[in-house]
């Protein structure tokens, strides 16, 4: 996942000398947290280290990431006019930075680089929000009394989101993973009618690019049983029910990604881990397609030593 620096020592000692701004918006940083991971542990791809809150730079707002508190973008979206749908040339200058820094990394990498943005539902959410409160109460009015205004700034949102994708993708990324981190404040009905519409529109508009594209919301194992009939390329769960469940529910063409606890990693010792992580592998095996990760990010103070004993064990024959 996309926080695999967070718990590394050489990363902490990169970022007490660098704001997380300067990090996401220098390309040799951006591409040396990048490296980081792969440095220390064999993986199978690289993901691009960034953010899902930079594409409202585009709009002309500001990203803030004060130190140990909740990043927010600024000054907060007010009225669905200030929201466009720009250019493929404008979302390229403007986010130069990306894109120079998967030029960097492209011909640096031995494994496939992943790319990423935040999903509609999930950017709005920041769009519309002050100072990026959870629980997110300006996006609970505009559902409830401006719901037709709402979703018009969705579908711009995920037009820009999809052009945005397109780039990264043309700029050599081999895979593509769509973050919805806060899907999981929807009900049942209101994430069918809300998220799931993004997530097909994005799929189909990026299908002729024949890369895999993947979809995260937090919390989405409650949602198994809406997502998984839209035929994606693939699904990363969280770890609310088992992967075997998860697996079992998805038809079995559809790549499954996850989802073992990070909070089982950081807080369990490291033959816990290995015995949990060979239990989770038996269960799903030659039941389908399979993507070994986490339900969510690495989680900070992580030890090292568990890690290397959850990839070993994937390892394993």
């Amino acid at each position: 996942m996309r926080q695999a620096g967070r718990f590394l020592p050489e990363y902490m000692g990169l970022r007490a000398k660098n704001s997380l701004f300067s990090c996401f918006h220098e390309p040799e940083l951006a591409a040396q947290i990048t490296h980081m991971p792969l440095t220390r542990f064999d993986l199978d791809a690289a993901i691009v280290f960034s953010d899902i809150l930079l594409l409202a730079e585009v709009w002309g707002k500001q990203v803030c990431y004060p130190e140990g508190k909740t990043p927010y973008i600024t000054p907060p979206l007010l009225h669905a006019k200030e929201l466009y749908v720009p250019s493929k040339e404008e979302i390229q200058d403007k986010l130069s930075y990306v894109f120079a820094t998967i030029k960097l990394l492209i011909p640096t990498l031995d494994v496939p680089l992943i790319g990423f943005c935040g999903a509609p539902f999930t950017l709005l959410c920041y769009l519309l929000e002050p100072r990026g409160i959870q629980g997110f109460e300006q996006v609970r009015v505009w559902i409830d009394h401006n719901r037709e205004e709402f979703v018009q700034m969705l579908e711009i949102v995920c037009q820009t989101c999809i052009s945005f994708a397109a780039l990264q993708i043309q700029a050599g990324c081999k895979a593509f993973q769509v973050f919805d981190s806060w899907a999981n404040l929807l009900s049942n009905e209101e994430f069918a009618a809300f998220v799931l519409p993004c997530w097909k529109k994005m799929k189909d508009a990026l299908a002729p690019l024949q890369v895999p594209v993947l979809f995260f919301s937090r919390a989405n194992s409650a949602y198994v049983d809406l997502i998984a009939p839209a035929d994606f390329s693939g699904i990363s769960f969280d770890e609310g029910k088992s992967l075997a469940e998860l697996r079992w529910k998805v038809p079995s063409h559809i790549v499954v990604q996850g989802n073992f606890s990070p909070t089982f990693l950081l807080e369990k010792g490291e033959e816990e881990v290995r015995k949990a992580t060979r239990e989770m592998k038996s269960s799903v095996e030659g039941k389908g397609k399979i993507v070994w990760n986490l339900g969510h990010g690495v989680l900070p103070k992580t030890p090292l030593e568990n890690v290397y004993a959850f990839i070993q064990e994937l390892r394993s024959t």
